[in-house]
Formats: C-alpha cells, structure tokens, sequence
C-alpha cells in the first residue's frame, strides 16, 4: 500500500517536451513522484521501465501538442501509482515480427509488468493508461499461472482440494 490515506490522492502533471533525450530525466520524476508507495525494487523498476517505453512511444510514433509537449501524468493514492501518457496522434497497432530482435516489444513490456493497460484512442489523442500496486508482479503472476507466490516470489503449487 502507499502511504496515504485512502482519499489522499496526489497527482503530478508534466508537458514534457517531445524528445528522446528526457527520458532519463522523467525516470527520475517518476521515482522522485511515487516515492510515497512500498514498492520495492522490483516494482519501482517496472515503473520507470513502462514510463519509459510509454513516453518513447508516444516520442517517436505519435505527435507532440502545438508546443511540441506529450503529457505525463502520475497519480499516488492508497493502491498503488497511476501513470497516463497522453500524445495528440493516432494509435497503429502494427504487425508483430517473428524476431523483434531490438526493436517493438515496448507495449509488451508494459502489459507484462503492470497490473492494468488501457488504450484510449480518439480523434486528435492518444492515452496509454497503466496502474502498478506494490509487490504487484507477484499478483500478476498469481492471477496468470493460478500458483500462489511466497514472500520471496518463489511459485508455490496451488492447492488441491
């Protein structure tokens, strides 16, 4: 859980200018804004990782507003970090090679490492939308394998009845 009270929620809005070279700088913003949370290691790594490939998306494939901005916003509240990246292009979902060798596997990423993804295309915007509970990898590997994790994150076979 973050430490906050249930209805304490606190956001944090950016225009971050649309280039590749303020990623590293957001990833710090992002560390810095949910600092609040009981992530650990793991999880505050799989934050940065989806914040990055979200911004470096919406960087390269989508369009900056008129002063040449995307949107990142983060919000903290009692279940964990909310994360949107908004920029003003369309959404292609594109054809998947057979060896994405260095290249296309951003979104992958993100669904394999957050506990929620949503896409909300509209005319003239792009949202990607994605939430991250503490410890939620465990939860995430619970609900797609049905084995219980232990504290460690060793898999334990489920129980038979």
């Amino acid at each position: 859980m973050c430490r906050s009270a249930p209805t304490d929620r606190r956001t944090h809005e950016w225009a971050i200018p649309a280039r590749l070279d303020n990623l590293s700088h957001v990833r710090w913003l992002v560390d810095q804004a949910s600092a609040d949370c009981d992530f650990n290691a793991s999880d505050r790594y799989a934050l940065r990782l989806a914040v990055h490939e979200a911004l470096a998306n919406a960087i390269e494939w989508g369009a900056p507003d008129g002063s040449g901005n995307v949107r990142l916003r983060l919000e903290v509240d009692a279940e964990g970090v909310v994360v949107e990246v908004t920029d003003y292009g369309g959404f292609r979902v594109g054809s998947t090679p057979a060896s994405l060798h260095d290249r296309g596997r951003g979104f992958a990423f993100i669904y394999e490492v957050m506990d929620e993804v949503d896409v909300d295309e509209a005319p003239g915007h792009t949202t990607v939308r994605f939430r991250r509970r503490p410890h939620g990898h465990l939860r995430a590997l619970e609900r797609r394998s049905g084995a219980r994790i232990g504290k460690r994150g060793r898999r334990r076979t489920p129980a038979r009845g």
